[in-house]
């Protein structure tokens, strides 16, 4: 009988090991740690040609973002570097060319500063620019949130604090942004204008670009869970003219842990590779 025991027991513990190995590999096979989107290249008639490079640091921040404008030949469009300070975001140093060489003397520098709350959102995002010795205050942006934690408001100001225009931001329910309205204020009339509206809609893909921008940095795709598959954008900047909302239809493929990896943008076609 305490044979028949101890073998029935082996038997039970083969089959438990059995297991393990098999939930472990399934495991293996859906997780898959290529999630931090690092290259997008365009795809042209001559060939793949690669137009940004993302690095990260260690814990998974964004270290450098690069702009091509010819990638083979090393020569740059502008380059991001991301400077933390006890885990946050402290400011982000931007090198902008606007010659054809790799940093020529029409090489422009910013400085973009951020301000928190002490529940860690960004209240403030303070805009320098270089000039000659030292940075250069040339505006500021101020952004409030719902209960969600999601930026619902942000105001534009001058260097010397005029209010120069604002964005509201209203949210579908899954978290994205559905529509972005913009006003501006202008010297003359102190009453804001509506300039634009862009309308959103999405699909149900990850969106791989909330890890490459601060939260604030590049709404809507800094803040939305899922992908833009059409944009609708009513330009009200010239009232006399009324044309109709300019459109752009946005196609996916994506891989098995659901990030998209190619892109159809009104028949601009993108690569998106990962690390």
């Amino acid at each position: 009988m305490e044979r028949m025991r101890g073998n029935l027991w082996s038997i039970v513990l083969l089959i438990l090991l059995a297991a393990c190995e098999k939930d472990k590999a399934v495991t293996q096979i859906i997780t898959d740690q290529r999630t931090f989107l690092s290259v997008i290249k365009a795809i042209q008639d001559d060939g793949e040609i690669v137009l940004n490079t993302i690095d990260y640091n260690t814990n998974g921040t964004v270290k450098t973002r690069i702009s091509y404008k010819d990638y083979p030949s090393g020569l740059i469009s502008s380059k991001a570097d991301y400077i933390y300070r006890d885990n946050e975001l402290e400011y982000i140093d931007e090198k902008i060319n606007f010659g054809s060489g790799a940093f020529s003397n029409a090489t422009q520098f910013n400085r973009s500063v951020f301000e928190y709350d002490t529940e860690g959102k960004v209240i403030q995002k303070n805009n320098f620019q270089f000039n000659n010795t030292k940075f250069e205050l040339k505006s500021f942006i101020t952004f409030t949130y719902n209960i969600h934690r999601l930026p619902v408001m942000e105001n534009r100001y001058a260097e010397n604090g005029a209010l120069t225009g604002y964005s509201i931001y209203e949210y579908d329910k899954g978290g994205n942004i559905s529509s972005a309205s913009v006003y501006s204020i202008n010297t003359m009339n102190q009453t804001p204008v509506l300039t634009s509206k862009a309308t959103y809609t999405y699909d149900s893909g990850e969106n791989p670009y909330r890890k490459i921008y601060a939260t604030v940095e590049n709404i809507p795709f800094s803040v939305n869970l899922n992908n833009v598959v059409k944009t609708s954008i009513a330009d009200f900047s010239k009232p006399a003219v009324h044309l109709q909302p300019a459109q752009t239809l946005v196609r996916y493929i994506y891989n098995k842990n659901g990030l998209p990896i190619a892109m159809d943008e009104n028949g601009n076609r993108f690569l998106l590779e990962y690390r």
